[in-house]
């Protein structure tokens, strides 16, 4: 595996799809992402999850893939940085994941049809939160 970004560079990487159409399973920076396919290309990762479900109970499968990576879980309560990684809950029983920018969110949303940047905190309950771990 190669060596993992670090969180400025993840938020650079995801501010250059702001605008890139939705597209559930999307993979295609600058064509289609999904929440995702938007973080895969974010951190960078060559084979994203494919066997994956926001919706229900099924986050396991996820937070496992985070982990595998070269990340760690943190409190909500520490201070947001760049690139740090979120699962949240947008709706009863979904799930979605954004990438913290500066003063705000880049995420694909499905509603609005692109990836978006959204100010401020995160609309939506955090669930869990990913770092890059310091070498």
């Amino acid at each position: 595996m190669k060596a993992p970004l670090d969180g400025g560079a993840i938020a650079a990487r995801v501010i250059t799809q702001i605008g890139t159409p939705f597209r559930l399973r999307g993979r295609t920076p600058g064509v289609a992402l999904d929440c995702v396919g938007l973080v895969a290309y974010a951190l960078d990762v060559s084979d994203p999850p494919c066997q994956y479900s926001l919706k229900g109970t099924k986050i396991d499968y996820i937070n496992s893939y985070m982990d595998s990576l070269h990340f760690q879980c943190i409190r909500e309560s520490a201070i947001r940085l760049p690139g740090d990684i979120v699962l949240v809950r947008c709706a009863d029983r979904q799930f979605h994941l954004m990438v913290a920018v500066q003063g705000g969110w880049v995420h694909s949303h499905a509603g609005l049809q692109k990836v978006v940047h959204t100010p401020g905190n995160s609309p939506w309950p955090i669930i869990n939160r990913w770092r890059v771990k310091e070498i």
